[in-house]
């Protein structure tokens, strides 16, 4: 059970039980159909018979947003929020605080990380994995540990995080591969043996830019590309073996190309993109994918979405067989792509706080942020397969953990000034 709220209903239907009916869940394989509409109105139906305390609205909007209801075999799954941030936890912080967690936040999962001391005293951060340094699944087994302590019932859909985060490797370096490659499959034994969907891959180039092309070392494009794919194969074939049927999430798969995917010569494009190497990686992926294990491309442009439209139009580009995504697949995987692959969102919270003028900003929708977040969040939810992650900088949900002392300052510094994010709307 969450806070009480401090709210009045004139003539509104119950809180929970009067959210709009779920809506089916369109499956890759499945045709799209007619966009729903429904939630908006309901969320609209909801404000306008409700009086709020706004410093509380944000965590009623997204438990509202929860869509309960069970889902039997025959039932397509609910739809989910999964919360993401600089407040990430590691698994020390969620033995430490689960309980509290799950009553102080509408989701029904997260994202977290592992930390390990290697032998050597050093430290050790799935946040920062994409290197040739080898590890020891021996060197997380607290983290196993920790998370079997945890006996979550709200916050059910969880995942390992990993980063390309250094992305020191070369794409000819079979030494360095191995370790790469083995590394997820500890990742991924940790996150079978703790409980967890499975393990999430953020694939944006904090440290080296990895999946740019770089001409200067001496491969034609098409040459790296075919490294890409046997580097991603291999990555999978160690994911699979520890954790078969896992959920594989990522911030973006092919969506973060779809300018390329709409080019008569896609690899032209990608040539000269930053990340115009990640589709044949990801092709590597899907060669050794088991029909098993569902891939979850998150769609971190979902941070820019603004209506149903959009959302829906997006969610349309990562199904269709001759979209912009399925055309950087290749054509003896499409099938894989059609049946093992989701279509999710990524929501920037920061739009709704940042002030005019800020790249990262949303205007009101009839005089109100809050109403723009509401039909939004709706409109994400109503176009994503399953999952919604609610992505956040500036404020937290967790107040107890752990936070690297850049994140700690930026926060500091910003509208937000790292209150807790009901506080900040």
């Amino acid at each position: 059970m969450i806070r009480s709220w401090d709210f009045k209903l004139s003539g509104a239907p119950p809180l929970l039980s009067g959210v709009v009916r779920q809506q089916p869940v369109r499956r890759a394989a499945v045709d799209l159909g007619k966009p729903s509409t429904c939630l908006t109105k309901g969320a609209n139906r909801m404000l306008s018979h409700m009086t709020f305390d706004r410093s509380w609205f944000l965590q009623l909007l997204l438990v509202s947003l929860l869509f309960g209801g069970s889902s039997g075999a025959a039932e397509p799954p609910r739809k989910k929020l999964i919360e993401v941030g600089w407040d990430i936890p590691d698994t020390a912080d969620l033995r430490a605080n689960w309980k509290e967690m799950e009553r102080s936040a509408p989701f029904d999962g997260l994202h977290f990380h592992v930390v390990a001391i290697s032998p050597k005293r050093e430290r050790v951060d799935s946040l920062k994995l994409w290197d040739a340094t080898p590890w020891e699944y021996s060197w997380f087994e607290k983290c196993v540990e920790d998370l079997k302590t945890c006996r979550f019932q709200k916050l059910t859909d969880n995942w390992l995080r990993v980063d390309a985060t250094p992305g020191t490797i070369e794409w000819a370096d079979d030494d360095g591969w191995k370790h790469l490659a083995n590394k997820f499959g500890i990742c991924s034994r940790v996150a079978r043996k703790g409980g967890a969907k499975g393990v999430c891959i953020d694939l944006e180039g904090y440290g080296a830019k990895s999946f740019r092309f770089d001409p200067e070392k001496k491969l034609t494009f098409a040459e790296a590309g075919k490294l890409a794919r046997r580097r991603g194969a291999e990555v999978m074939r160690a994911m699979a073996t520890e954790f078969p049927d896992q959920i594989l999430f990522a911030y973006w798969l092919n969506s973060v190309n779809s300018k390329s995917g709409r080019m008569a010569k896609p690899d032209s494009v990608l040539a000269t993109e930053v990340y115009g190497l990640q589709p044949a990686f990801i092709n590597g992926l899907l060669d050794a994918l088991p029909e098993t294990m569902t891939l979850v491309d998150g769609c971190e442009d979902g941070y820019y979405k603004d209506g149903a439209l959009e959302y829906q139009l997006a969610a349309a580009d990562m199904r269709q067989w001759h979209g912009p995504s399925s055309r950087l697949v290749a054509s003896e995987n499409r099938r894989k792509w059609r049946g093992q692959v989701q279509a999710a969102f990524g929501f920037y919270l920061d739009m709704y706080i940042n002030p005019p003028g800020n790249a990262f900003y949303f205007p009101p929708l009839d005089g109100s942020r809050l109403r723009r977040l509401a039909t939004n969040l709706a409109a994400a939810r109503d176009a994503a397969d399953e999952y919604v992650w609610v992505y956040g900088e500036q404020c937290n949900w967790w107040a107890k953990t752990e936070m690297n002392e850049g994140h700690r300052t930026a926060q500091a510094k910003s509208v937000g000034k790292g209150r807790r994010w009901e506080d900040a709307m």
